[in-house]
């Protein structure tokens, strides 16, 4: 899972670009929540450990009765697409 985007941030740091936050897009069914929130769980704790992550969010992902739950602790912020 760290390979992608993480290894491109890496070649980033490398050439001495510095940055605090990073936002990711999820446009994916609303059933896949938990999956993604565990993506971004390991993420944290592994290639984008210390960045504050943003994400996008769909209305439908708002409105499920656990979104908030499954994202607490793992994002500061989403952005409503």
């Amino acid at each position: 899972m760290d390979e992608g985007p993480p290894t491109k941030l890496s070649a980033v740091r490398a050439g001495g670009a510095r940055f605090e936050e990073l936002q990711l897009d999820y446009d994916a069914s609303g059933s896949k929540l938990e999956s993604w929130a565990n993506a971004l769980a390991y993420l944290n704790a592994h290639s984008l450990r210390g960045l504050e992550l943003w994400i996008t969010s769909l209305p439908a992902h708002i409105e499920q009765a656990n979104y908030g739950a499954l994202m607490q602790g793992l994002i500061a912020g989403h952005i409503i697409q």
